[in-house]
């Protein structure tokens, strides 16, 4: 069998999943957009906007898992063709290869449909589930003096989490693990990105000797100042300001 025969069935199938990726991902794009000038009408009832909004953290969570399985598809053709122009390698060491390429490739699509139909709890994933709690956490504060400024606070805490959803976001942050990883000598799950929940955060704040620097600085005239050292996206800089009423600062 010629060299060129044995890979043309991975370059083929490579292309045939990755096209269904694109168009997957261009429909679920098309869906998001939908829903998003749905959300912006102001005739719309309470019920009606949160089913949407849960609809599209649903979509969301669909188009992370294609542009994964399509960034990983991509990545692995490539590395398939290198290795289709490598005359050192022998037909069956490449026969071999086909096989366990054309197996990844598999696997990469079983893990994409399974994304769609993986059932989650209440029908939303682990980041809706968060915000969720979050939501209720900051709207039961409306009704106490422990956060300054609740809805500011809410507001903010859904724009970030609609943020860490985006696409581009989960983009940017697979390329900079990628090149993090590249220019040392530790792998990209090393380089990992995570934020904490508000509910933590504020809970940690409670804690006797934490409270009372806090309540120390609320009384100050100056206000002291409330640094965050690895800032990231400013989760933990914003719970500051505006529970608090902090002078707060973030460095990444």
């Amino acid at each position: 069998m010629l060299r060129e025969d044995i890979m043309q069935e991975v370059l083929v199938s490579g292309k045939m999943l990755i096209d269904e990726l694109q168009n997957a991902a261009l429909t679920t794009r098309t869906q998001l957009q939908e829903i998003q000038g749905k959300i912006k009408q102001k005739n719309m009832g309470h019920d009606a906007i949160v089913d949407l909004f849960r609809e599209r953290r649903d979509l969301q969570r669909i188009q992370k898992s294609q542009i994964q399985a399509l960034l990983k598809a991509k990545h692995t053709i490539d590395q398939a063709l290198g290795h289709s122009g490598d005359h050192d390698q022998s037909e069956s060491s490449l026969s071999e290869y086909a096989q366990t390429t054309l197996m990844k490739l598999v696997n990469f699509r079983k893990a994409f449909v399974a994304a769609l139909l993986m059932p989650e709890e209440g029908g939303e994933g682990p980041r809706a589930a968060v915000l969720a709690e979050e939501e209720g956490f900051v709207l039961a504060a409306n009704t106490s003096p422990g956060i300054r400024q609740p809805q500011k606070l809410l507001r903010t805490i859904r724009e970030l989490h609609h943020l860490e959803a985006t696409v581009s976001f989960q983009r940017e942050l697979l390329k900079d693990a990628q090149e993090a990883a590249g220019d040392s000598s530790y792998s990209e799950m090393n380089f990992a990105y995570g934020s904490t929940p508000f509910t933590s955060w504020f809970r940690l704040f409670q804690v006797p000797a934490i409270a009372e620097v806090i309540n120390g600085m609320q009384e100050s005239s100056s206000g002291g100042k409330y640094v965050v050292f690895g800032s990231s996206t400013g989760w933990l800089v914003f719970f500051g300001a505006l529970t608090f009423g902090l002078n707060s600062y973030g460095y990444e």
